[in-house]
């Protein structure tokens, strides 16, 4: 018999060989870039000596490069200007999946003030279309050193991929973000404030995942303008699946003549596998959370530990305002609005738990989860559970959806159970008070749908709950940080 080598051992070889090489390879090709426009050496780009002085003279990246952009010395600026968008440079370049381009602020402290990119007329997009790139003001201190001034919206994504844009302060602006479609997208440690009366949102996004958690929007501070009875610009809007939306402040502030529609903090026209938790929503004038299914139905969906106040007597005086409200919206089944979908929606695994709301008065509603009148919608595996509220109206329920460990009580009990209240007031804390315990103690054990509490402290993995945002202990942290 005629004995054949084994060969397997040898070609398993060659392949983690060749496999270990590719990788080296890449590493080795990844180049570092830098941007100062006070440098005045050999112009090329390849040190903080010899950087490029301008953003049009950005030349020769390559997928996995990184470009360094200098903000002059720490606590002070350095400005770009720029006549077209960021995207549109002519040396501006994207990566490949697992590889993006680098866009950051310069982490020395020679380098870490602010860099500003300006745009003295014509508005447009700053970033318009890029896919596997991340652009990131992080100098690692948790401040925003990118700034853009002059610019319409801050990001226009068409049919984008992993796309990172973090730590940008975008000022006064017309827009934040336009995301439709797109996918591994994250939003992060920004701030906005929307300018333009008409706006119908900051933020308007259509993710395309299949699973939790691939696109997210978090830690960002954006002020929406409102004129009173419910008018004014969303914070956030949209659909799809796979997203999630946390740690945010959004908040509403008065602009006369704003008008851009129902005024809501975020508002999902249907999707699955979407997160909000661990917001604030302040002085929204229509719905803070406001899942309408208007474009299709809602599937593990998660609405946990947000704070939702007012602190506006007059948006509490008006009609229109709701802490969080979960149904179908009513033009759904009439086929006369665009995207309408035809049909009573149905919303399954929905869980609406922890949140506290605060202020809104006895006439509105905290918390609804069902049909109005003369609607039919389908509510299946659906739980509102260990919700607090404050001088608020009381929590109304679909009879399929079920309920435990709701608390409501009235602004002369919450002076009593929080450690600083007042109707209205800004300067509330409402972290609990010592002795508040035994009255919020009961709450339903929900480990198995999230773990922690607004303060990123432990729940208890087994037991009773704290009813609201924070789980009893001494350390939580003030509502008002964002």
């Amino acid at each position: 018999m005629k004995i054949v080598p084994d060969l397997y051992p040898s070609v398993i070889w060659r392949i983690a060989t060749l496999a270990i090489a590719a990788c080296l390879c890449l590493q080795v090709s990844a180049a570092t870039w830098y941007v100062d426009g006070t440098a005045n050496g050999a112009n090329d780009g390849r040190s903080w000596a010899s950087a490029w002085t301008k953003l049009e003279a950005i030349r020769g990246l390559s997928a996995g490069d990184t470009v360094y952009i200098s903000g002059g010395p720490e606590g002070s600026s350095q400005t770009y200007r720029l006549m077209t968008p960021f995207t549109a440079l002519p040396g501006f370049k994207q990566g490949k999946r697992g590889n993006p381009v680098i866009y950051r602020i310069g982490q020395e402290v020679e380098h870490r003030g602010t860099a500003v990119f300006s745009k003295s007329s014509g508005g447009g997009h700053f970033l318009s279309g890029p896919s596997y790139i991340e652009f990131s003001g992080d100098a690692g201190d948790g401040q925003m050193h990118f700034a853009i001034r002059g610019f319409y919206n801050l990001l226009t994504d068409p049919h984008s991929i992993d796309v990172r844009v973090t730590h940008v302060d975008c000022g006064e602006i017309n827009r934040l973000a336009v995301l439709n479609p797109a996918n591994g997208i994250e939003l992060a440690y920004l701030y906005a404030k929307i300018i333009d009366p008409h706006a119908s949102n900051a933020i308007y996004c259509q993710f395309y995942g299949k699973t939790w958690d691939e696109n997210s929007i978090h830690h960002c501070t954006i002020l929406i303008p409102n004129s009173g009875n419910g008018l004014g610009s969303d914070g956030i809007a949209g659909g799809g699946a796979g997203w999630s939306l946390h740690d945010n402040t959004i908040e509403g502030y008065y602009l006369e003549n704003a008008r851009g529609n129902h005024q809501d903090g975020w508002q999902g026209l249907g999707g699955s596998f979407i997160k909000i938790y661990n917001n604030t929503f302040i002085n929204i004038a229509n719905y803070p959370i406001f899942g309408d299914a208007r474009n299709g139905d809602f599937s593990h969906f998660r609405v946990y530990n947000n704070i939702i106040l007012l602190t506006d007597a007059k948006i509490q005086a008006s009609h229109p305002p709701q802490g969080i409200a979960i149904g179908p919206d009513g033009g759904v089944i009439t086929g006369t609005k665009t995207g309408a979908l035809g049909r009573w929606p149905v919303f399954a695994d929905v869980v609406v738990a922890n949140n506290l709301i605060v202020d809104y008065g006895r006439q509105h509603g905290s918390i609804n989860l069902r049909n109005n009148p003369r609607q039919h919608a389908t509510f299946v595996d659906c739980i509102v559970a260990n919700n607090l509220y404050v001088n608020s109206g009381g929590i109304g329920l679909d009879p399929a959806v079920s309920h435990s460990g709701n608390v409501g009580l009235t602004a002369r009990q919450a002076a009593k159970v929080l450690r600083q209240y007042s109707p209205l007031a800004a300067d509330n804390d409402l972290r609990l008070a010592e002795g508040a315990l035994p009255a919020l103690a009961d709450g339903t054990n929900l480990t198995s749908y999230f773990k922690a509490d607004k303060a990123g402290h432990s729940r208890p993995a087994e037991g009773a709950w704290t009813v609201g945002p924070y789980e009893a202990r001494s350390d939580t942290v003030s509502s008002r940080s964002p």
